[in-house]
């Protein structure tokens, strides 16, 4: 299983920490720059009780129906709720018994992207965005939340080391992402 709830994110975690002693593994943290958002993980041999998951539901409050899509398949024990907020943007999701979209959902919310073209597909069990979408791929400078696709298209236009601290402001912060760059220029 896997949940991810934007706002509140610091109350949001330490309402989730009695959980964790519940699973045989779990995992609560955030992430986010601009507005983090937290993230449980969890892996157990069975699925988790329905009353636990809509206490969860609750807890982090994601059972607005008007704003929630939702998928259940008991018998499979796959359930999943996805909160899309007024603007459109996806607030929360609750991934259990299938995950594959954790990544892009992940994504998604940190980026706090429209939702609007993939809304139909949020709760599929697809591991990569739909229409060929690749998402941005892994992060390379954390402080500034660059990937290693906006690195590579500034490389493929020609940009060095300088070229890109002055366009991108990727290793210009805490400097840890400067060796991974100039081994992408030097490529």
């Amino acid at each position: 299983m896997v949940i991810m709830r934007k706002g509140d994110a610091i109350q949001r975690l330490q309402s989730l920490q009695p959980f964790l002693n519940r699973f045989s593994y779990a995992t609560v943290g955030l992430f986010g720059r601009d507005e983090p958002a937290v993230i449980l993980r969890v892996a157990c041999e069975a699925a988790p009780d329905p009353t636990m998951l809509s206490g969860l539901d609750q807890l982090l409050a994601m059972v607005d129906e008007g704003n929630c899509m939702t998928y259940n398949d008991p018998r499979r024990g796959v359930s999943k709720r996805v909160l899309v907020g007024p603007n459109g943007k996806i607030e929360g999701v609750r991934l259990t018994g299938e995950t594959a979209a954790r990544d892009w959902l992940k994504e998604l919310i940190a980026e706090g992207r429209p939702a609007t073209e993939l809304r139909a597909w949020v709760l599929a069990p697809a591991d990569k965005p739909p229409q060929g979408g690749e998402g941005r791929g892994q992060i390379v400078c954390n402080c500034l939340n660059v990937s290693a696709k906006d690195i590579q298209a500034g490389i493929d236009a020609g940009l060095d080391l300088p070229g890109l601290q002055q366009q991108l402001k990727c290793g210009t912060s805490c400097g840890s992402c400067v060796p991974e760059i100039k081994r992408m220029v030097a490529r």
